[in-house]
């Protein structure tokens, strides 16, 4: 096992698609480190359009071949508040770029259902994500700074009394769709 970096490590690399390979190998030995350690890899994925690459190479033969799918569990770091088909939805984009193309069982796929009122489907979400934390977060950042769906300025970035262990939360987006379900800070 290796032990933690000191600091951040920060890479530039030449474009997108050498930047989705990098990642895509570094991700796939991560998943393969928590997998040795625990038995398992509970792996949050980012949405948007910036990781598409990502799980497109991913789903490449010759990285999905060397993922143990048997033991990765999928989430979301982030949903919008639309139906799972909708073309802005985070888990459509990743059902299309990766799950339909990697051998991953059905009941390890865990999205958020987007097709419910906000406080609902995070107070679902919770539930489906139990107290274990995640293995692995994907992040990605938006052109106004938000991560995940946690957005400058928002109420959920200072978190008071239970909501400060909250694990998903609702959360408003200046951009449509509006409505969203986030990892809280916590989670994260």
């Amino acid at each position: 096992m290796t032990s933690p970096r000191p600091y951040p490590e920060l890479r530039v690399l030449a474009d997108p698609a050498f930047t989705a390979d990098a990642l895509a190998r570094f991700l796939v030995e991560e998943i393969r480190r928590s997998v040795d350690r625990s038995g398992r890899c509970k792996l949050a994925l980012s949405g948007g359009s910036t990781p598409r690459l990502l799980y497109e190479r991913m789903a490449q033969p010759d990285l999905a071949g060397s993922v143990p799918w048997d033991a990765v569990h999928l989430y979301w770091s982030d949903e919008r508040c639309v139906p799972s088909d909708d073309a802005s939805s985070n888990y459509a984009m990743a059902r299309d770029a990766l799950i339909r193309h990697v051998p991953l069982d059905a009941e390890h796929v865990h999205p958020v259902n987007g097709e419910r009122p906000p406080g609902s489907a995070a107070a679902n979400y919770e539930l489906v994500l139990g107290k274990e934390p995640l293995d692995i977060v994907l992040l990605g950042m938006g052109g106004d700074g938000h991560t995940a769906s946690l957005f400058p300025g928002g109420p959920e970035l200072h978190p008071q009394g239970e909501d400060e262990t909250r694990v998903a939360i609702a959360t408003r987006s200046p951009l449509p769709p509006p409505d969203r379900v986030s990892l809280s800070l916590h989670a994260i």
